[in-house]
């Protein structure tokens, strides 16, 4: 750009310099330079003309303060980062133009006046630019500005506000930190199976984090007033508070916010509470709180807190980061006291079941002694048949009985007195029937009739995904080495049940050697012929895990799968774990192979056919043509469930009953069919183990008379046929009120209008 001035003093002076220089320039123009010493605009030397022209083009905040006053005279853009104050900081010194940074301007004005330079790279400053003071980062770059006889008359500022990068910068490096320490804790405190143990870590380790004075935590008595401090961390220079104490000696605030799930939240008792309440918190040296509450079915029954013994202003982060602590803990703690129970519930249920194996198998081992080869192989076949007959009709049996139980137990629940001794005991037997089911599933294992959820599976890719997790379960002094053949097809496998038998032979391995040692992994295929092997013809892949522990004799080896069989002590084993492989294995139309020699160790094999190749693309699916059979659209559905079971039955309709839906029930499939004649109904609940018509057969039935009308097929086990003509929803036994309110939600979908 060309800057024209006058010629000689007497022709108009040419202010065209400034039409281009937006709002800044016209106030420029306007104002009443003489006041600020520099004199009117037709004075302005060129050098400081030249100096304005170029700033005000600029689309960056530039200032130039001119002479030893520093007198501001700024661009659009820098008066965006004014805020407020402009336009009142046109023509001020800077120094009180900027007064609360005065000594950083000075010192500015001092070095650019003296011919020097400066330059800073988010330099934080607190400014008044909205009404109130607010720390700012910038970077700065100062210059001076020579007048015509080539000696500094002005400094240039070109600014550039980095507040927003510095403090998302910032808000990334405390969220990295706080990862990293729920990472540590999570890793310290996974290693104990006791309450105590965890709280200690965790308050040890928080409290160090946060570098507060205390953490703590407390339970509640029953009558959510009373509490005791189990344990505390306390900083040197600071007392522990462990004891009982009563909620409303710590004021209304307290038990208002506590009782609502709220945290409490003080930075400064003596100033922000009434004297009477915060002299309870004075007494045992606290000055600042945050308290976070654990409410369990509306009741408080937990207390975890942080305190300083000076006031201090709690940060976000800080309450953030209790929070999650919080959560995590008391939930850390709950899955160990359940699977300490779960335990405990096992063992007994097991000693009473291996009695009854035991005598079953004496009679199998009696009645084949004289166990010839073949004929001994022939009876381990048979034996173990019949054992996983025995398991399945058990598991079949007891899953409905649970399903009675846990059904009603829900329902009961909803309806009793809020009784809390009450609830706790109704609490304990679904606890208790939760655990039931949890072992009829290892049964069902065994008896190769749990329900697959079956998909493509690369065994390298789950051997990998799962090193961490066996490597921590395992322990630090049991190494894992894999070795996998290159080029292997993929296996159609449940890959959640595969982990788990993986997992199992793992820890067999383990503690085969006294817990130190070395295991390892590998993958090959195999082809196997007529006659070959152990497995029926075909395309096999094989994950085998080998140790280096003790190793069983054969006698010992014969019986490795059976269920419940266990060389280790009491409480020390299920005897389930093998044997859930072996099913497993075979369900998947494999075979788990185990080949063992006293003290040199043992492998266990995993064979599973390989898998087809995938088409090049799906198969379409024809959408189902509508049809009539189903009710018109309504809040309330009409819902047909059908189980020959009566306690079953019962207990489905009554469940159904409380979700709102109105229940027809039927006791066979004939009945079923004879109801839908009369009925109109928007979904069909079936259990498929019925006499004289199965669930499925009903299901086909249904298909071919109502196209649209929704089947659920409600089992205990994997006990559908093999190419079962239909594909149904399934509904595993036994179920709660929320597994049938969910299954019922997700198939059933509102008619088009009536």
């Amino acid at each position: 750009m060309t800057f024209v001035f006058p010629a000689s003093p007497g022709e108009p002076a040419d202010l065209s310099w400034l039409d281009q220089g937006g709002e800044a320039g016209a106030l420029i123009r306007a104002f009443d330079w003489t006041r600020t010493g520099i004199g009117p605009l037709e004075t302005w030397p060129q050098s400081l003309r030249t100096a304005t022209g170029i700033l005000l083009l600029s689309p960056v905040p530039i200032v130039l303060l001119w002479g030893e006053k520093g007198i501001m005279i700024y661009n659009d853009a820098y008066s965006v980062f004014a805020g407020n104050r402009h336009p009142a900081l046109l023509g001020s010194e800077v120094r009180e133009g900027w007064a609360e940074v005065a000594d950083f301007n000075d010192n500015v004005m001092r070095v650019g006046l003296a011919g020097g330079t400066l330059a800073y790279r988010d330099q934080e400053l607190t400014l008044v630019r909205h009404g109130k003071p607010e720390p700012v980062w910038m970077n700065l770059d100062y210059s001076p500005v020579l007048d015509e006889s080539g000696k500094p008359a002005g400094v240039i500022a070109i600014v550039s506000e980095t507040t927003e990068r510095v403090l998302a910068e910032e808000r990334v490096r405390e969220n990295e930190a706080r990862l990293r320490f729920l990472d540590a804790l999570r890793e310290e405190t996974a290693r104990f199976t006791e309450a105590d143990p965890i709280l200690e870590t965790t308050t040890r380790m928080l409290g160090e984090y946060l570098g507060v004075s205390l953490c703590a935590y407390a339970d509640m008595d029953p009558d959510e007033d009373g509490f005791t401090i189990r344990g505390d961390w306390s900083a040197p220079g600071s007392s522990s508070i462990v004891g009982h104490y009563r909620l409303a000696d710590f004021g209304r605030l307290a038990v208002q916010n506590l009782h609502a799930g709220a945290p409490l939240i003080v930075n400064d008792h003596r100033a922000e509470l009434p004297p009477e309440e915060a002299r309870t918190f004075l007494d045992i040296g606290i000055a600042a709180t945050i308290c976070m509450p654990s409410i369990k079915e509306g009741r408080l029954t937990a207390l975890m807190a942080i305190h300083d013994k000076t006031p201090r202003q709690w940060q976000p982060r800080e309450l953030q980061i209790l929070t999650e602590v919080t959560e995590r803990s008391w939930a850390h703690i709950q899955r160990v006291r359940a699977e300490a129970e779960a335990r405990e519930s096992e063992r007994r249920f097991r000693e009473e079941l291996e009695a009854k194996v035991a005598e079953r198998t004496a009679d199998l081992e009696r009645s084949q002694a004289a166990r010839a080869k073949a004929e001994q192989a022939l009876a381990q076949v048979q034996k173990m048949e019949a054992l996983g007959n025995l398991t399945g009709g058990i598991a079949h049996d007891f899953n409905n009985l649970l399903m009675a139980v846990q059904g009603s137990l829900e329902l009961l629940r909803e309806r009793m007195p809020q009784e809390p001794l009450l609830l706790r005991l109704l609490d304990n037997a679904r606890a208790g029937a939760e655990r039931g089911s949890t072992l009829t599933r290892r049964m069902l294992a065994f008896a190769r009739r749990q329900e697959l959820k079956k998909e493509r599976v690369d065994l390298r890719t789950l051997v990998d995904g799962m090193k961490e997790l066996m490597q921590r379960t395992l322990g630090g002094t049991v190494a894992v080495e894999t070795h996998f053949a290159s080029g292997l097809p993929v296996v159609e496998a449940d890959p959640n049940q595969l982990e788990s038998a993986l997992l199992n032979l793992a820890v067999n391995a383990r503690d085969a050697m006294d817990g130190a040692g070395t295991i390892a992994i590998a993958t090959d295929e195999i082809w196997i012929g007529a006659g070959e092997g152990p497995v029926a013809p075909g395309h096999y892949v094989r994950l085998a895990l080998t140790d280096a522990g003790s190793g069983m004799d054969e006698a010992t080896l014969k019986r490795a799968v059976e269920p419940f069989f266990t060389t280790k002590g009491v409480g020390k084993g299920t005897g389930l774990g093998l044997s859930m492989v072996h099913g497993l294995a075979e369900q998947l139309g494999g075979a788990l192979i185990m080949h063992s020699r006293v003290d040199e160790g043992t492998t266990a094999e995993i064979w599973l056919p390989a898998a087809a190749p995938r088409p090049d693309a799906p198969a379409e699916t024809t959408p189902a043509a509508p049809s009539a059979g189903r009710c018109a659209s309504s809040r309330t559905l009409k819902i047909l469930t059908v189980d020959d079971d009566e306690l079953v039955r019962a207990t489905t309709v009554e469940m159904l009953e409380d979700l709102g839906h109105a229940v027809v029930p039927a006791r066979s499939g004939a009945e079923a069919l004879s109801l839908l004649a009369t009925h109109c109904v928007d979904l069909v609940i079936t259990d498929h183990a019925m006499p004289h018509m199965t669930g499925m057969q009903l299901a086909v039935q249904l298909r071919e008379r109502y196209p649209t009308l929704p089947v659920v097929m409600a089992t205990g086990y994997a006990d559908l046929p093999a190419g079962a003509p239909l594909d149904l929803p399934r509904l595993a036994k036994p179920y709660s009120q929320a597994s049938l309110a969910e299954v019922v939600a997700r198939v059933v979908t509102p008619a088009a209008g009536p």
